[in-house]
C-alpha cells in the first residue's frame, strides 16, 4: 500500500510523488471505479476502501485514514479534521451506499475461508461470494439511484430503471406465496434399500450380546430405547399402514435400518 501510494509518473517521471492522485495506486483504481459510479461513490479512493474491506471491514477505515493523509495521527473523538476531505468525495447519499454496499458484500477472507471449509467445495463458495457481492451492489444501487432521483440529486437516467426493476424484485421475493406451504413432511425415497435379512438377525444378535456383557442402568436404557423405538416404529407401520408419508415397507425397512445402525455403534465400540 506504502509504495502504490507513494510512486507513481508525476512530470513525466517515475518517483516519489507529491500528489497522490498521481500514484499507482490512484491509476489501477481509476481503472476499476466506473464500476461503483451508478452507486455515487466512483472515486479511487472509495474502490480502495471497499477492496481492502475484502480482507476486514475495519480495514476500510484505516484505509481511508491513511489516504486522507491521517494514517497514524490522532483524530479528535468526533473526527472534525478529517470530515472536510471525506465531504469533498461524498454526499450524504452516496455516503449511506457506501455504507450499505460495505455491510453487505463478501466478509472479510477469514470468513470466506470459513465458507470453504464448511462448503468443502470452491464452486459453491464462488457463488456464495458472487451473491453476497451482488446483493450488496443491488441494495446500495437502489438506495442511491432512487434516493438521489427523489432528493434531486441526480437525475432521471438507465440505473434508475434498473434501481425501479431491483426493488420490484425484492419486493415480489418478500410477498411471494410459498409453494412448499402444504409440503411440510419429510419424504424419504427408501425405495432402494436393500437390507438382507442375515445383516439384520446379525445386528440384532450383536446388539443383544453387547447388552448382556455390559449389564448396567445405561446399557438397559439404550436398549430399551433402541428396541422400543423400533418396536413401535414396525407397529405404526403394520397398524396405520406407513408412519409420517412413507409406506409400510418403508417404515419397516427403517426399522431394520436402525437396528443395523445401532449394532454396528456398539460392536464398533
Amino acid at each position: 500500500m506504502w509504495f502504490l501510494q507513494g510512486f507513481g509518473f508525476e512530470n513525466g517521471a517515475f518517483g516519489m510523488v507529491e500528489d497522490q492522485d498521481n500514484s499507482v495506486l490512484a491509476a489501477i483504481a481509476t481503472k476499476v471505479a466506473w464500476i461503483f459510479a451508478p452507486l455515487g461513490f466512483g472515486n479511487w479512493k472509495a474502490t480502495v476502501a471497499s477492496v481492502s474491506g475484502l480482507i476486514a471491514k475495519e480495514n476500510v477505515v484505516g484505509t481511508f485514514g491513511v489516504l486522507y493523509h491521517f494514517g497514524g495521527e490522532e483524530l479528535s473523538e468526533n473526527g472534525d479534521e478529517i470530515w472536510s476531505l471525506v465531504a469533498a468525495d461524498y454526499t450524504a447519499l452516496s455516503a449511506y451506499a457506501f455504507m450499505i454496499f460495505n455491510l453487505l458484500c463478501a466478509p472479510c477472507f477469514a470468513a470466506m475461508g470459513a465458507i470453504k471449509r464448511e462448503m468443502n467445495n470452491g464452486k459453491w463458495t464462488a457463488i456464495a461470494i458472487g451473491y453476497m457481492c451482488a446483493l450488496a451492489y443491488c441494495a446500495a444501487l437502489v438506495v442511491y439511484q432512487l434516493g438521489g432521483l427523489i432528493t434531486g440529486e441526480i437525475g432521471f437516467n438507465f440505473f434508475t430503471v434498473v434501481a425501479a426493476v431491483i426493488l420490484v424484485a425484492f419486493m415480489y421475493l418478500m410477498v411471494r406465496p410459498n409453494k412448499y406451504v402444504n409440503d411440510n413432511e419429510v419424504k424419504i425415497d427408501v425405495s432402494k434399500i436393500k437390507i438382507k435379512t442375515q445383516v439384520i438377525l446379525k445386528g440384532c444378535f450383536c446388539m443383544m450380546e453387547f447388552l448382556a456383557a455390559n449389564f448396567n442402568l445405561p446399557t438397559i436404557i439404550v436398549g430399551a430405547i433402541v428396541f422400543g423405538g423400533v418396536g413401535w416404529i414396525t407397529w405404526h407401520s403394520h397398524k396405520h399402514g406407513g408412519c409420517s408419508g412413507c409406506s409400510g415397507s418403508a417404515a419397516a425397512k427403517a426399522a431394520a435400518m436402525v437396528i443395523a445402525a445401532a449394532a454396528a455403534a456398539v460392536t464398533d465400540r
